[in-house]
């Protein structure tokens, strides 16, 4: 089942693009970042998405202090992901494939 899934990390430019090209053949991706000019996250794009994939729980924190209305009933998940990578690294590839991999999994029915 396809599903919309937003990204968002800092400055949109490595985890979250790496994140969204990831899953982009499988799912509909956006993604966004809570500290940049261009791609920054919005109340549009947190209501398109069905699951949140937060980076860092400072990204989880920012979210739920300026969208509370917009994240009520959605699922927000925190990978814990530190901003340690470059965009497509294959360290951050591995990371981004068990952790939202274990996130979809756990959101199918049995």
């Amino acid at each position: 089942m396809r599903m919309r899934l937003l990204f968002v990390c800092t400055m949109c430019q490595n985890r979250s693009p790496t994140a969204a090209a990831l899953f982009r053949e499988e799912h509909e991706t956006k993604c966004a970042g809570t500290d940049c000019w261009d791609h920054q996250v919005t109340s549009e794009a947190l209501r398109w998405a069905d699951i949140i994939f937060a980076m860092e729980e400072e990204h989880r924190d920012k979210l739920l202090s300026e969208f509370p209305d917009d994240l009520k009933g959605k699922r927000l998940v925190v990978l814990g992901i530190p901003d340690a990578y470059a965009y497509g690294d294959p360290e951050l590839e591995r990371l981004l494939l068990q952790k939202v991999g274990a996130a979809l999994r756990r959101r199918k029915p049995a």
